[in-house]
């Protein structure tokens, strides 16, 4: 199965990237900069170049994937909580709702 995992390079999204791929899974990871993008390929990983503030990029990412696992936050704790407002209004992009329209599928 193809996963598009975002946060692959985090806390949590780098540790599931390999269990994906024991697992026998194809991971493509959301990468905002180069040295991301070198850090995801030397895992394995397949890189989707991108940020969470780009519906277009996400959307294209999503599109090439049987599943998403959404791990990415911006975890700056001096703005807490209005980057928890704006991970919240994310949820209703287009690449969120084609989420929801796919969660059907399995």
């Amino acid at each position: 199965m193809r996963i598009f995992l975002t946060g692959a390079s985090g806390f949590i999204g780098s540790r599931i990237l390999p269990a994906l791929q024991a697992s026998g899974h194809q991971v493509i990871g959301l990468a905002r900069s180069e040295s991301t993008a070198q850090a995801l390929k030397a895992a394995g990983a397949e890189v989707h170049r991108g940020t969470l503030d780009a519906p277009e990029s996400l959307l294209a990412g999503v599109g090439n994937a049987d599943a998403v696992i959404h791990t990415a936050f911006d975890h700056d704790f001096s703005r807490f909580a209005a980057n928890c407002e704006k991970d919240r209004q994310r949820r209703s992009w287009p690449w969120a709702r084609r989420c929801e329209a796919a969660r059907g599928r399995w």
